[in-house]
């Protein structure tokens, strides 16, 4: 007599392994992510114009909708149904490293001067030039390659020229106007 056996999932998360799994292989999660993306965006960009931002209700309707029409027609080119691929997430991973590095330079000149951010920018060079590799984060296609690009731009002797130089400068930066000043060319 066969033998037949089949397998049927008692996992909290369905037919997904794990919580990564679902967020991997999930069309609807992938969606939806997308689409809060696009939403995110759009309401922010067009919330000004509705009554100086004290009504939010049609900016809300627009960015709905706006964000429903964009991900539906990336649905409907097949972009979520599958894998995303490496090439994508690789791009993903260089932006969020890509924006920490821009928030904890703004926020370290926003709350504690310039002359902790020049300190600040020498420290980000030497724990990436010593501690960081890029190919161990973005591994596959033209992230890995731009990123390696920048990369081994920064961490050289003019990019560690360049970063003192700005540090140094930033010690005589007296206030936060004197930047917007020396920006603006004033």
């Amino acid at each position: 007599m066969p033998l037949v056996s089949a397998y049927t999932s008692s996992s909290l998360f369905g037919y997904f392994s794990s919580p990564v799994d679902m967020m991997v292989n999930s069309e609807w999660i992938r969606f939806l992510l997308v689409f809060g993306v696009f939403y995110a965006l759009i309401f922010f960009s067009i919330n000004g114009m509705f009554s100086g931002g004290k009504s939010k209700g049609p900016a809300v309707i627009i960015s709905v909708c706006v964000s429903l029409l964009i991900t539906i027609a990336l649905a409907q080119q097949g972009l979520f149904f599958g894998y995303f691929g490496g090439d994508f997430s690789s791009w993903l991973i260089f932006l969020a490293i890509l924006l920490g590095l821009i928030f904890i330079v703004s926020a370290s000149f926003k709350n504690l001067g310039a002359k902790f951010t020049g300190i600040v920018l020498l420290i980000l060079w030497f724990i990436f030039a010593f501690y960081f590799n890029p190919v161990s984060w973005i591994n596959s296609g033209s992230a890995s390659d731009f990123a390696n690009l920048l990369y081994y731009a920064w961490i050289s002797i003019p990019g560690f020229l360049i970063t003192l130089l700005i540090a140094i400068g930033m010690f005589f930066i007296k206030k936060k106007r004197d930047l917007k000043d020396l920006i603006e060319g004033k």
